[in-house]
C-alpha cells in the first residue's frame, strides 16, 4: 500500500480532474490524503480519501479570482512564504508519504517535497504554461496590457523569494515557475492532440486525456419544471443549445441576454446556467423557449446539446468535446483565451472576438458552426480525450514515482 499526499488549489476547475484519480488510487487500496478547503475537500472524502484543510484565510485568498497572472503569482508566492510551505512540511512530517502530488499552482507542495527529499508528481488541470503558450499577437498585447496592474505582484514575488531563501534555503521561482510548478513528471489532464505543441518539454509530460469529462451527473431535474420540459423536448428531437460561463467569471447578464435573443429560434430550446437567482433576475424577461436555471446539471444537458456557448474553461471544453458538441467560445480570463483559441484552431469552435458580443455576433457564430464540420471535429477530439487512459493511467504514473 502506497501513501500519497495531494496538495490542491482550492478552485473547482483544479479539483475536478483530480477527484477521479484519487478515487482510482483509493479503490486500489492506497492511503490517499488530500489537503483542500472545506467544500471542495468533501469531494475527495466522498471517494475514500482522508482530507486536511487549508487555513481559511489562505483558502479564501487562493480562491479569490484575479484576471492578472502576475497578481495570481504574487499571491501564490506570498502565501507559500508566510504560511503554506511551513504547513505543508508539518503535514508531511506528521503524515509521512511515499509520493507527493502537487497542483500545477501549488508551489508549497513542490517545495515541501523537495526539502524532505520526497518524489513529487504535478497534476496540471490546464495547458502546461511555457513562454510560448499563447504567443500570438493578441496574447502579447494582453500580457503588455496587464503589466502595469501586475507590478504589485512582481514586487510580492521578489519579497517572497528573498524570504524563502532566508528561512528555508529554497527558491519558489518567478511567475512562470509559480504558475507551472513542474516536477520530474507532470500529468496533464488533456490529450496531446488538443494541447498546443510543447517541443522538448513534452518529454517530461504525460497526457492522460480527460479524467472527469465522462462522469455522470446525478443531480435530479424536476420533470414538471421548465428545465425538465426543455430536456424532454430535446429527447423528443428539438434542438437544444446550452449556455454556461463557468463558476467564477460568470456575471455577464448583457451577454446572456444576447444569447437568449440570438438563439431562441423556432422549436430550438435554450438553457442558460446562472450562478444565482439574482443573476437570473438581472438578465430580465426571456422568450418561452429559454430557461435560466441556477447551476443546472451540465453533463445531462450537454448529452442532449446541439451547441454549447462556453467561457472556454478546460473542464467545460473537455465535457463538450467528449460528447461531440461544438462551441461558441466567450473567454473571460486565466487560461480561457488560450483554450478557446485552441478549440477554434482545431475546428471545434468559434471564438467571439468582441469584448461585449451582441446577439448578431452570437447568431452568426451559431450559423457557422451548424453549417460546417465542427461537430465532427469535436467528436474526433473527444475520442482523443477518451484514449488517454484517464484516471487509471494517472494513478499508475503516480504510483510509479513512489520512493
Amino acid at each position: 500500500m502506497a501513501r500519497i499526499t495531494c496538495f490542491t488549489l482550492p478552485v473547482a476547475g483544479h479539483v475536478t480532474p483530480l477527484v477521479p484519480v484519487v478515487a482510482a488510487l483509493a479503490r486500489q487500496g492506497h492511503a490517499v490524503r488530500v489537503v483542500a478547503d472545506g467544500v471542495l475537500g468533501s469531494r475527495f472524502a466522498d471517494v475514500g480519501a482522508a482530507v486536511a484543510s487549508y487555513p481559511e484565510d489562505d483558502a479564501a485568498l487562493l480562491r479569490a479570482p484575479s484576471p492578472n497572472f502576475l497578481e495570481v503569482a504574487g499571491v501564490l508566492a506570498t502565501r507559500t512564504e508566510r504560511t503554506l510551505l511551513a504547513a505543508a512540511i508539518e503535514e508531511l512530517q506528521r503524515q509521512p508519504a511515499d509520493v507527493v502530488v502537487v497542483d500545477s499552482m501549488a508551489p508549497w507542495g513542490r517545495l515541501a517535497a523537495e526539502l524532505l527529499g520526497l518524489p513529487a508528481v504535478t497534476s496540471c488541470s490546464s495547458f502546461v504554461i511555457t513562454p510560448r503558450l499563447g504567443a500570438t499577437r493578441q496574447g502579447t498585447v494582453d500580457v503588455l496590457r496587464r503589466l502595469p496592474q501586475g507590478v504589485g505582484g512582481l514586487a510580492a514575488i521578489g519579497r517572497a523569494r528573498a524570504a524563502l531563501r532566508h528561512r528555508f534555503g529554497v527558491d519558489c521561482g518567478g511567475p512562470m515557475r509559480l504558475l507551472a510548478n513542474r516536477t520530474a513528471t507532470t500529468i496533464v489532464h488533456t490529450s496531446r492532440a488538443f494541447h498546443p505543441p510543447l517541443g522538448r518539454l513534452g518529454q517530461q509530460v504525460q497526457f492522460v486525456g480527460a479524467t472527469a469529462a465522462g462522469e455522470r451527473n446525478d443531480v435530479p431535474v424536476d420533470p414538471a419544471g421548465a428545465l425538465g420540459e426543455a430536456l424532454d423536448a430535446a429527447d423528443a428531437g428539438a434542438p437544444l443549445v446550452y449556455v454556461a460561463l463557468g463558476t467564477i467569471y460568470n456575471r455577464r447578464p448583457a451577454f446572456l441576454r444576447a444569447c437568449a435573443e440570438a438563439l431562441a429560434d423556432g422549436d430550438r430550446r435554450v438553457v442558460i446556467s446562472v450562478a444565482s437567482a439574482q443573476l437570473r433576475e438581472e438578465i430580465g424577461p426571456l422568450p418561452d423557449s429559454v430557461v435560466a436555471a441556477v447551476m443546472p446539471p451540465q453533463l445531462a444537458i450537454l448529452d442532449r446539446a446541439q451547441l454549447f456557448v462556453s467561457h472556454g474553461g478546460l473542464n467545460s471544453v473537455h465535457e463538450a468535446l467528449w460528447r461531440g458538441v461544438p462551441m461558441i467560445l466567450y473567454p473571460q480570463a486565466a487560461d480561457q483565451p488560450v483554450v478557446a483559441a485552441r478549440a477554434a484552431r482545431l475546428g471545434a469552435g468559434v471564438v467571439l472576438g468582441a469584448r461585449n458580443p451582441d446577439a448578431a455576433s452570437v447568431r452568426a457564430a451559431a450559423a457557422t458552426l451548424l453549417a460546417g464540420a465542427a461537430a465532427e471535429r469535436a467528436t474526433a477530439l473527444g475520442q482523443g480525450l477518451r484514449d488517454g487512459g484517464g484516471a487509471e493511467r494517472a494513478a499508475a504514473i503516480i504510483l510509479a514515482a513512489c520512493a
